[in-house]
């Protein structure tokens, strides 16, 4: 319908032969931004630009929802800033991630966002399949330097992320 965008999930076997088929049906105001697999659940990744707040729901390998997390409202700055950052290359031709699985269990969320004073934050947060937040890593609130990270790998026993900080970036 021309109030609803509809996203098809489908799961082949090895011989590519269909197991699940499920449709996930979100408002006309959301957008697809990632997906992600950790070996047992499915990850969607959205983001609504009516209510400016990120959305991720996870699935089970037969299509049934056990979980959803709705971020705090983020600005428009913040969007833009996701959507045009590269800012994940993981060597196997993957970038733009910012879903990232852990094991089986658990997945990380790298999101951009600029801080109280202009700067670029970021906010990295780790996630049990039934979508509760375990714990976050952000920059200090009033901090002065700017810091951007780098995911260079994650398997699941570790993530290696590269933090880069600025002191005072100049704008030229």
């Amino acid at each position: 319908s021309r109030k609803m965008n509809a996203y098809m999930l489908q799961v082949l076997n090895e011989n590519l032969q269909s197991t699940v088929k499920t449709t996930i049906e979100r408002s006309k105001y959301h957008y697809l931004i990632d997906v992600g697999y950790n070996g047992s659940v499915f990850f969607l990744y959205f983001y609504n630009y009516k209510e400016r707040t990120y959305e991720i729901t996870s699935m089970t390998r037969t299509g049934q929802e056990i979980g959803k997390y709705i971020s705090p409202e983020v600005g428009k700055r913040d969007f833009s800033l996701n959507a045009s950052y590269g800012y994940v290359n993981l060597g196997d031709g993957e970038s733009n991630k910012s879903l990232f699985p852990v094991g089986n269990e658990v997945f990380m969320r790298l999101s951009l966002e600029f801080t109280k004073g202009n700067r670029y934050g970021y906010r990295l947060s780790y996630f049990s399949n039934s979508l509760e937040e375990q714990w976050t890593i952000a920059p200090q609130e009033g901090q002065k330097i700017t810091e951007m990270p780098i995911i260079n790998h994650v398997d699941d026993r570790y993530a290696i992320v590269t933090l880069t900080r600025i002191p005072k970036p100049s704008s030229r």
